[in-house]
């Protein structure tokens, strides 16, 4: 079931500044943090290796690198080594293959998706991996969200979540809320589109709850929620969690608007009177949390 491996690893900061020739002043807090972070990174990935090869599993080692596009077709497990970040990159090129997030420096790196690192829980990553093998650990489904633009979907599967804002973030975000037979203007900082497993981030620091996959009428649902909005006394549509097959769009009022999907991940302009909507991607993620 899964015969083909692959391990996904992040570049570090460190790494990416090298790259870019950044010269850094090794004697600052700063860097020794970077430091740190890096060198128990790499320490993860020797662990890995060599857990991989105790167990007799062979694997295809491939690295995140400025954000570039990778191709995991020939995949059937594929293992991220990094954070949430690494983890939600990863899953945008992800379709039928079931990921595992491990996390390689749980000191400064953030890990909802990646519950476990090598330096602590070493003998529950190996536990883990053997019934993922054996079919004693399930997987856990994920609903990813797709945004339509115009009708058209753009090609993005969204585990988190979907800001729309200014092409300049500083400039008043303008748009107008349709739901369910209720329309209103708003000006914001942003408007956030999630999903319930991306709902305890950005969409509950903006003021909003996590919430289940499933509503009280057993259909999945996403949830909105407009950001630092200007003069919202009066508007009902600033926040709500959407059914599948209810009402709701987005009509921008800017004219040059911007998608960004989980975070820095992606971009794509939204132009005046384009008209989004969302819809649940066809290929839910398969994960074990």
């Amino acid at each position: 079931m899964y015969n083909r491996i692959s391990v996904f690893y992040k570049e570090t900061t460190l790494d990416l500044l090298k790259n870019q020739n950044h010269q850094l002043d090794t004697s600052t807090t700063l860097y020794q943090r970077m430091k740190s972070a890096h060198d128990n990174h790499y320490k993860s990935l020797d662990i890995l290796d060599q857990l991989l090869k105790e167990m007799k599993l062979k694997y295809h080692l491939e690295q995140r690198i400025d954000n570039k596009p990778v191709e995991f077709q020939e995949t059937d497990l594929l293992l991220t080594l990094g954070g949430d970040g690494t983890f939600i990159f990863a899953s945008h090129f992800v379709e039928d293959s079931a990921i595992l997030g491990i996390n390689s420096a749980p000191a400064s790196s953030v890990g909802y998706y990646c519950k476990y690192d090598l330096f602590n829980h070493l003998a529950e990553i190996r536990s883990l991996i053997e019934e993922i093998f054996t079919g004693k650990e399930k997987e856990t489904i994920l609903d990813r969200i797709e945004i339509n633009l115009n009708a058209e979907p753009i090609k993005h599967a969204v585990i988190n979540d979907c800001l729309l804002l200014e092409e300049n973030p500083s400039i008043t975000t303008r748009y107008r809320v349709n739901f369910e037979g209720q329309s209103e203007s708003q000006k914001s900082s942003g408007l956030w589109m999630t999903s319930a497993s991306g709902s305890s981030a950005a969409f509950s620091s903006a003021g909003g709850s996590a919430f289940s996959a499933r509503s009280s009428a057993n259909k999945r649902q996403f949830g909105f929620i407009s950001r630092e909005v200007y003069r919202k006394e009066n508007q009902k549509l600033l926040k709500g969690l959407v059914e599948e097959g209810q009402d709701f769009s987005i009509e921008s009022e800017m004219v040059n608007g911007r998608l960004y999907f989980d975070g820095g991940y992606a971009e794509h302009p939204v132009k005046m009177g384009d008209v989004l909507t969302v819809s649940f991607y066809q290929h839910p993620l398969r994960t074990f949390l």
